[in-house]
């Protein structure tokens, strides 16, 4: 299992290097390109070379995927794991499977067309995009990779003091044997030897895992326990001595402390590494609530500037200012950045589209700046509106990575299991319900643009907190809907539909609500997702009722039972006339429930 998170870890530094490669010859093949007329052989080449690059880099990413796929099974079967190591596992499965831009493959294919055109502009267009996919990439490799070798240190450590638990509890029982009348020595030794040998892997375990994480950039909180370890093995040693003068009873005293002392160590290495990563969420939680302030207030700046400019004139001395503070925002954008960056390399919250956006924002309000400074307003207020959706995006996910972070936290404080899990029917009503406030909300937005601008200033602050709000609960369904995905349907089968198509379709339609869009397609689409939740329901309950169905031969009753068969029947029969004539005070939805139950049994 540690060779494997070895391959995978040496895998994700060779793709980092490789993917620096290909973003660093990119920019430097299109600046060459810049003043070339045409495109040379020799040019040629090396953007076939360069595209070479990029498909070795994709293949080694799918290497990763397979091997850590590979690693997590190994894992899951050879090693009992607590639920919150296994969860941490998954989500590092999920943010490696998403490394790969599907469009990738396009880009490549349309980079080789311009090449056959001998189309310079249209290649240094692809050499641009193919310079920020990687760049993008090997950030998200460098994030990886740290959080990769911080899940590695957890599972080590976790996996040591399973080791030493188990330890003590084999000297407890060595120590038993030796209080027994007529116990024999030398077998006693010989045994207490083999466990005295055993300490010595978990010391030396613990020694390399220290020296490990001495190297690392970024160190966890780890104290190598040499005095513990030194008490031990003082008390293993005596009790071997004790054992080679043919004395057990002194022996067991010594085996017992030792026992007691390594299951103590055991005890204070997992409460320790709990106690930090305590200490370590709730800094993450404070750094990530202050980014998110951070990037909202830059929204409601951005979104200033855009409208102020649409009324400015290009001759105004008013211009450069509102250049000026777009600068400024930039430039308090990119502190932001740093800090998201540097944030996602602890929490694995942080969605793997959180670049994508990030590169978004960098690249319209670079090219809106140009605008102003160009005095084009119109396309300078487009790259400002685009700029402002990424930022919401972005607010978006961070919001959700705020909420999972504050959830894992809560549940490890518990140390309870979930609540009760929301079931489809449930997730339906919601959904059908939201769906219902949605349209409202719509034709408010519609009724709003009638009346004309001042009569929509008034009410501009109410649309937007009640679009949030509907953001908010769709964002919830979607979690909800996703824990079901993944404890009831990751059979392999799909039993309740595609519900991860369901959950992006959510996902857009909480982008769309950020934003301020509830357009025809997105009521379109919020149809379609209740459509997907009833039929998700309906196999729900298909399932419970055909679950416990088998299939079996048929076989002659004896005779002696047909008599008890028949008065089991009648007394059933007279227990449901029973509960129909009596009138339950249920609403109509749980009547309509009571009538298709006794119609099933009716069936039968």
């Amino acid at each position: 299992m540690n060779a494997g998170t070895e391959v995978v870890k040496q895998k994700m530094e060779s793709a980092i290097k490789l993917a620096g490669q290909v973003e660093r010859e990119s920019q430097k093949l299109n600046q060459m390109l810049l003043d070339k007329n045409n495109l040379s052989f020799d040019e040629k080449k090396q953007i076939q070379d360069l595209m070479q690059k990029k498909k070795d880099l994709d293949d080694l990413v799918k290497q990763i995927q397979d091997e850590n796929k590979k690693n997590l099974f190994n894992r899951q079967e050879n090693q009992q794991q607590d639920k919150s190591m296994t969860e941490k596992q998954q989500q590092m499965e999920q943010l490696l499977d998403k490394l790969l831009d599907p469009k990738t493959q396009e880009m490549l294919q349309r980079l080789q067309e311009m090449l056959e055109q001998d189309q310079k502009e249209g290649a240094r267009d692809q050499l641009s995009k193919m310079q920020m996919d990687n760049k993008d990439l090997r950030k998200e490799l460098d994030r990886m990779l740290e959080l990769y070798k911080k899940l590695d240190f957890e599972q080590k450590l976790n996996q040591n003091a399973d080791q030493l638990k188990n330890l003590s509890e084999e000297q407890q029982k060595l120590s038993e044997q030796g209080k027994e009348p007529g116990a024999d020595a030398q077998n006693l030794k010989m045994e207490q030897e083999n466990l005295n040998k055993n300490f010595n892997d978990i010391k030396k375990s613990l020694d390399d895992l220290d020296k490990a994480n001495q190297q690392q950039t970024h160190k966890q909180e780890f104290e190598n326990p040499k005095s513990e370890e030194q008490n031990i093995d003082q008390q293993m040693e005596k009790s071997t001595e004790e054992l080679g003068k043919n004395d057990p009873q002194k022996a067991s005293q010594s085996q017992k402390q030792a026992a007691d002392q390594m299951k103590q160590l055991a005890d204070k290495m997992q409460q320790k590494e709990q106690e930090g990563e305590d200490s370590e969420a709730q800094v993450d939680e404070a750094q990530l609530r202050e980014l998110l302030k951070n990037l909202i207030n830059s929204s409601f700046d951005q979104e200033k500037v855009m409208e102020t400019l649409k009324g400015t004139s290009t001759t105004d001395p008013n211009y450069i200012t509102l250049a000026q503070t777009q600068k400024g925002i930039k430039d308090n954008l990119k502190t932001a950045e740093d800090s998201l960056y540097s944030l996602s390399k602890r929490i694995p919250q942080i969605q793997t589209t959180v670049n994508q956006e990030v590169s978004s924002i960098n690249d319209h309000i670079d090219q809106a700046l140009q605008n102003m400074g160009d005095r084009l307003t119109p396309e300078a207020s487009r790259n400002q509106q685009f700029s402002m959706t990424s930022m919401n995006n972005l607010a978006l996910m961070l919001s959700e990575a705020l909420e999972q972070l504050q959830n894992a936290m809560s549940k490890g404080k518990s140390g309870k299991g979930k609540g009760k899990q929301q079931s489809v029917s449930e997730l339906a009503r919601m959904q059908q319900q939201l769906n219902q406030n949605m349209e409202k909300a719509r034709q408010q937005m519609q009724q709003q643009g009638n009346k004309g601008k001042s009569a929509g200033e008034n009410n501009n602050g109410n649309i937007s907190e009640q679009l949030a709000k509907l953001a908010r609960q769709q964002q919830e369904i979607r979690q909800a809907l996703e824990q079901i995905n993944r404890d009831e349907n990751n059979d392999g089968t799909n039993g309740l539909g595609n519900l991860d198509k369901i959950s992006q379709q959510m996902e857009q339609t909480e982008r769309d609500l950020v934003n301020r869009r509830i357009s025809e397609e997105s009521l379109k689409r919020q149809q379609q997702i209740q459509t997907r939740l009833l039929e998700a329901e309906k196999a729900e309950q298909q399932r419970e009722q055909d679950q416990q169905r088998e299939s079996h031969a048929g076989k002659d009753i004896p005779p002696g039972y047909i008599k008890a068969l028949q008065e089991y029947q009648q007394t059933k029969e007279k227990q449901t006339e029973q509960v129909k004539t009596i009138p339950p005070a249920l609403n109509f939805y749980y009547k309509l429930k009571i009538k298709s139950y006794f119609d099933l049994l009716n069936v039968k």
